[in-house]
């Protein structure tokens, strides 16, 4: 027998059932709940499209409108804090369509520098810059020299680097693989990636 502990919410439901009672009722509503939970595979797609947004200049509060999930909630999935996501939470942030992205939106510049140094060690400025769709200067002379760029161009450049094959899957992953490659502590690549250091580690297993 389960030991039962006080509870108010009415019978059939996952809070009666952790309370304690093991009616049928509660415990088909324990298995539903359960259910409703995916574990990590779920998490790293719903992140990638959070970060996806995040890159076209949809902030953190737009995409919690759109989808109608807290903000708080949002910002621990993007960080990669989370391990597991309700599938609501799951299909509602995935249901976010991309905004146009504006002009003027600026992001850090680290990561597309990178992808940039890394297309250039294997193509020609001007392979780049027709790869990427932006002028051959914004390539060898305005990115390396700036801390922000606009989300737009950042968008361009990784669309660049899938064409060159310098990415092919996980973004995370690639710019992760890049700067350890570059001998960048892991602690380092956290700061320049603007990710939690659990996801760095994370990044490190996968690469094992």
């Amino acid at each position: 027998m389960r030991t039962q502990r006080a509870c108010r919410q009415p019978h059939g439901t996952n809070a009666k059932y952790n309370a304690g009672c093991s009616c049928l009722e509660c415990c088909d509503a324990h298995a539903e709940y359960v259910r409703t939970f995916r574990r990590v595979e779920s998490v790293v797609t719903v992140m990638e499209h959070i970060n996806r947004l995040r890159l076209m200049g949809m902030s953190i509060g737009a995409i919690s409108n759109a989808s109608g999930v807290m903000e708080c909630h949002i910002t621990k999935i993007a960080r990669g804090d989370r391990i597991r996501v309700r599938r609501s939470t799951a299909e509602a942030i995935l249901s976010v369509t991309p905004m146009p992205c504006p002009a003027k939106v600026y992001i850090p510049s680290g990561p597309t520098r990178m992808l940039l140094e890394k297309m250039r060690k294997h193509h020609t400025i001007t392979e780049v810059a027709d790869a990427c769709g932006i002028a051959r200067v914004t390539v060898y002379k305005n990115i390396p020299h700036q801390f922000r760029v606009m989300a737009r161009t950042a968008m361009k450049v990784e669309e660049g680097a899938k064409k060159l094959g310098i990415i092919k899957g996980n973004v995370d992953l690639e710019r992760f693989e890049m700067l350890r490659s570059d001998g960048v502590a892991p602690e380092v690549a956290a700061d320049v990636m603007d990710i939690s250091e659990r996801h760095v580690w994370r990044l490190e297993a996968a690469r094992a």
